[in-house]
């Protein structure tokens, strides 16, 4: 990982920023109720937050997790946007740092949760395991339309064979860090 406003050339130079990332922003409250105040602002508009005391225990810790091309002027908004409503919380935006990618990854590469994996499932994307035996698997969420006899969104899987079948979960799907984007 990365950190901070003046590292942005250098990630350029290491990894490829026209590609989804890993960013993650951190503001700090100054109490837990600011905090979490904040955090179920930045939840209900949509954004992936984490809250806790941080280790000090002097201020409350909020994280956001974001998949997205990190352009220089993608992090300057979302900086200037973190950093507005981190003031009418009486909190503070402290900085950013995002995942380097390593060479052949695509996107985000090897080291995503199942968690970042659900969110670009979410937003449309196809993801895959490099734990999965077969070329050409990925998962997609089909949301239904009129017509359809599904009546709510479900995941579902290509198959090495071609097919496509509704998929679960196992344990070693949720608990590895192994999802990429397909």
């Amino acid at each position: 990982m990365i950190a901070n406003r003046t590292t942005h050339p250098y990630l350029e130079g290491v990894s490829d920023v026209n590609t989804i990332h890993l960013v993650r922003h951190y503001i700090y409250a100054q109490s837990e109720s600011a905090g979490k105040s904040l955090a179920s602002r930045l939840r209900e508009q949509g954004f992936d937050v984490e809250d806790w005391l941080d280790a000090d225990g002097d201020y409350w810790l909020v994280r956001v997790k974001q998949l997205i091309v990190p352009s220089e002027q993608a992090i300057t908004e979302f900086r200037k946007f973190f950093e507005t409503i981190a003031a009418e919380h009486n909190a503070k935006y402290d900085d950013w740092e995002v995942k380097i990618q390593g060479e052949g990854s695509s996107g985000l590469g090897l080291g995503m949760s199942f968690g970042d994996a659900l969110i670009l499932l979410k937003k449309r994307h196809f993801v895959t395991r490099e734990g999965w035996n077969g070329k050409g698997m990925y998962l997609a969420l089909q949301v239904p339309d009129p017509d359809s006899k599904m009546t709510l969104p479900y995941i579902y899987m290509k198959t090495a064979q071609g097919d496509f079948v509704p998929w679960l979960a196992s344990q070693t799907d949720i608990l590895t860090d192994d999802w990429r984007l397909a």
